[in-house]
Parts: C-alpha cells; sequence; structure tokens
C-alpha cells in the first residue's frame, strides 16, 4: 500500500517508455499530493526520443509545470524526465 501522499517518485526501472510513464500516472493519481518526478525512461532505438514531447504533455496536464528532459551522458539511451 501506498501512503495517502509522497513528496517524490523516482521510476526508474528496465522497461520501456510508455509503461514508466503509464506506472507514473498511476502513482500520481493515488496520491493526494503532487509529488517531484524523477522518471528514467530506458530507450531500444532512436524513435523513442520523439515520444517526450507526447509524455512532457501529459505530466503537464496533471499541473507539472517546467518539466526538464535529459538524455545521460553515461547511459546513452536514457532519459530522464524531472519535473
Amino acid at each position: 500500500d501506498l501512503p495517502a501522499s509522497f513528496d517524490w517518485l523516482l521510476i526508474d526501472i528496465n522497461d520501456n517508455p510508455g509503461s514508466t510513464i503509464r506506472l507514473a500516472l498511476r502513482f500520481i493519481a493515488l496520491s493526494k499530493s503532487r509529488p517531484s518526478l524523477i522518471l528514467t525512461l530506458k530507450t531500444t532505438d532512436w524513435l523513442a526520443y520523439e515520444s517526450v514531447p507526447d509524455y512532457r504533455r501529459k505530466l503537464a496536464r496533471l499541473g507539472y509545470r517546467d518539466i526538464l528532459a535529459r538524455q545521460l551522458f553515461h547511459g546513452r539511451r536514457e532519459i530522464v524526465l524531472l519535473g
């Protein structure tokens, strides 16, 4: 069981980006607060980068502003979303 509210949500799992976003959206919906986010998106191909603006829009609809997206230097196929 999750607590009623939490301050931070960190998801760094070895799954496709869409699954990571769906899991984050589910946790956010269960929380009574809007937690700060760190989401690591693992990409298997370069086409996954095209979905990043859509993921940012989904989070913006939940009230997140200034969502940063950064490609990791050492993990070239990983993108971190910070919100």
